[in-house]
């Protein structure tokens, strides 16, 4: 067997001790190169363990490397002068530890911060601009045969925002309705149809429902979603829109205005409204913003889009993370959507919204939910002035309460509309 030769250009020097490979264990190895199994172990797995996690992991390693000068697979040698020679490895070790721990404490403390921010940077346009389902034949046939099965009718309601936006959307009228309405929204990047489930226990209980798309969503036009800025202000034109076609359809004019139709028709015209997630979130902040909404129930609601950021960038699973180490990326995906929309997301707050009008909130969380863990509903819940409920429901996920608990569902639902309304109906 040859001599032992220095691998060209790395510069190692083969010295402190050899190791026996058919008794080798990770323990039997020098301290900084234990981490190394289970660092391999992690990189198979990137989609599983996240993205950024692995970024991190892969640019420690480059920079690891490259300061030392020593490729990982160049410490690897044969021995001429010792027993049983090809079954022995040397492995080497080189530089100070204290220079070796600085290095990796600065690479682990400034690096993650800086990988987030670019993260939250690249990803903020998407908030935006979620993915769009369209109201395909198949939906509305499948929704159709829903309001069949509840003996109930529909029609096209299309509605004209503030900003020129045009919004589309139904009415359906139960066969025996009690003279109420309630809005629902959907939830992100989803339409009218994914609230169809509320709609099924609604209708047999004798309330009328508007489905409408929001704005970026669905059928509904508008080319960005702002989560409550402008969709507050959808939900007025809206009510505006419903309470002038019922002024006709009862034979008499339409309200010269909002405040006029809120005097004259809603003391027999109760309207509340049922959000999930993103529309969980809209509702409460037109609830604050318009008082012709009587009671409203959330189901996952944000507290505010930089709170949910904390989330995103903590990879719905360490909001902590999000909190601290990742929280350039919240930081910089809220800057960014900020001199996009063009308004301030930061600003974007049911908490803030249940605490500047005093109204009936019945708030859902989902046990098991990461995407808007159950804190979001809690401080909301801690923020409100008016009447209010929190249900937990017990090994929910994200919007899952009424496929877990429909009986308890539909009941704290339709006793929390009745016991809010104004007038009993």
């Amino acid at each position: 067997m040859q001599h032992l030769q220095k691998t060209r250009g790395w510069g190692i020097d083969p010295l402190p001790y050899a190791i026996d490979v058919r008794t080798f264990k990770p323990a039997d190895a020098p301290r900084c190169f234990r981490p190394i199994p289970f660092a391999f172990r992690f990189l198979r797995t990137p989609l599983h363990n996240g993205l950024l996690p692995t970024l991190f992991l892969s640019i420690v390693s480059a920079l690891f490397w490259s300061r030392r000068r020593v490729h990982p697979l160049s410490a690897w040698y044969t021995l001429k002068d010792l027993p049983n020679a090809r079954d022995r490895i040397l492995v080497s070790y080189e530089g100070p530890m204290r220079r070796r721990l600085i290095r990796i404490a600065l690479i682990l403390l400034l690096f993650p911060p800086l990988l987030s921010a670019v993260a939250g940077w690249l990803a903020g346009p998407a908030f935006l601009h979620p993915i769009r389902r369209e109201l395909t034949p198949d939906l509305v046939r499948e929704a159709d045969a829903s309001f069949a099965f509840s003996r109930a009718t529909r029609e096209d309601f299309d509605v004209r925002a503030s900003d020129g936006v045009l919004l589309h959307g139904w009415k359906v009228r139960p066969k025996d309705p009690n003279g109420n309405w309630v809005l629902l929204f959907h939830g992100q990047a989803d339409n009218r149809v994914g609230v169809i489930g509320q709609s099924e226990f609604l209708l047999p209980a004798g309330y009328s429902v508007v489905m409408m798309d929001a704005r970026g969503h669905g059928a509904s036009g508008g080319p960005i979603a702002t989560y409550g800025w402008l969709e507050r202000n959808d939900t007025r034109a809206i009510i505006d829109a419903l309470l002038s076609s019922e002024h006709v359809k009862a034979g008499l004019a339409p309200p010269a205005s909002s405040s006029a139709s809120s005097t004259s028709l809603t003391s027999s015209f109760h309207i509340f409204a049922l959000g999930e997630s993103m529309g969980a979130g809209i509702v409460l902040q037109s609830a604050a913003a318009d008082p012709r909404i009587e009671a409203v129930v959330a189901e996952a609601p944000f507290a505010s889009l930089r709170e949910a950021s904390y989330d995103y960038a903590g990879l719905q699973k360490f909001p902590w993370l999000g909190k601290t180490l990742f929280a350039p990326g919240a930081w910089t995906l809220l800057y960014r959507n900020g001199k996009i929309a063009g308004f301030p997301v930061a600003e974007v707050s049911p908490q803030n919204a249940v605490a500047a009008r005093a109204f009936p909130v019945l708030l859902i969380c989902d046990e098991k939910d990461v995407v808007l863990p159950c804190r979001h509903s809690e401080m909301i819940y801690a923020a409100a002035r008016g009447p209010k409920q929190l249900w937990v429901v017990p090994g929910a996920f994200h919007t899952a309460a009424y496929g877990f608990a429909p009986e308890e569902f539909r009941r704290r639902v339709l006793s929390f509309f009745a016991a809010n309304s104004r007038v009993a109906p």
